[in-house]
C-alpha cells in the first residue's frame, strides 16, 4: 500500500511541476509576459480606441511572434519594436489608476489567444503624454508600419 501511495504522490507531483513549468505567463502577469518571447501558438489582439480634442480612431492589431496585422495588411515586426511594446505596456500597467493629464486618451484591450482560443484579457488606459526611450506604443507602431508611407505619398501628391 505504501509503495502505491508513494508512486501516486510522485506521479501527481510530476504532473503539477510539468504543468507549472510548461504554462507560459498570462496577460495578468504583465511583468513576466513578453511580446518578444511569444510562443508560435500565441497571438495577441490589441483593440484600441483613441480620442482627443481633434481625433477619434479605433481598430484592432493582431500580433504573432514575428508579425503584426492591421486591416488587411500584415507586416514583419523586429525584435526592437516588440521589446519596445513590452516596455511600453509594462510601464503603462504600473501607472493604472494614476492621473495622466493628457487631453488625448487611448484604451487598449489586449486579448491573449493560444491555439485560436482566448485565454486572457487585460484593459489598459493611456492618458499620459510621454514616452521613455525605447518605448513603442501599439498606436505609434501602427502609424509607422501601416500609415506613414501612405501619408507621405499623399503629401507629395498635394505639392
Amino acid at each position: 500500500m505504501t509503495l502505491l501511495k508513494t508512486c501516486l504522490i510522485s506521479f501527481f507531483a510530476m504532473i503539477a511541476l510539468t504543468a507549472t513549468a510548461a504554462t507560459p505567463p498570462t496577460l495578468n502577469d504583465i511583468d513576466r509576459f513578453s511580446f518578444v518571447n511569444m510562443q508560435n501558438d500565441t497571438t495577441i489582439s490589441v483593440s484600441f480606441t483613441s480620442a482627443g480634442c481633434f481625433h477619434y480612431e479605433s481598430g484592432v492589431m493582431t500580433f504573432t511572434p514575428e508579425t503584426v496585422a492591421y486591416g488587411d495588411e500584415t507586416k514583419t515586426v523586429g525584435f526592437e519594436d516588440m521589446a519596445g511594446v513590452d516596455k511600453y505596456l509594462r510601464n503603462l500597467a504600473h501607472k493604472q489608476g494614476q492621473l495622466g493629464g493628457c487631453t488625448s486618451s487611448t484604451t487598449l484591450t489586449l486579448t491573449l489567444n493560444r491555439d485560436g482560443q482566448a485565454v486572457g484579457q487585460k484593459t489598459l488606459r493611456d492618458d499620459f503624454c510621454f514616452r521613455e526611450d525605447g518605448m513603442v506604443s501599439p498606436d505609434s507602431l501602427r502609424y509607422r508600419l501601416f500609415e506613414q508611407e501612405e501619408a507621405e505619398q499623399l503629401s507629395l501628391i498635394k505639392k
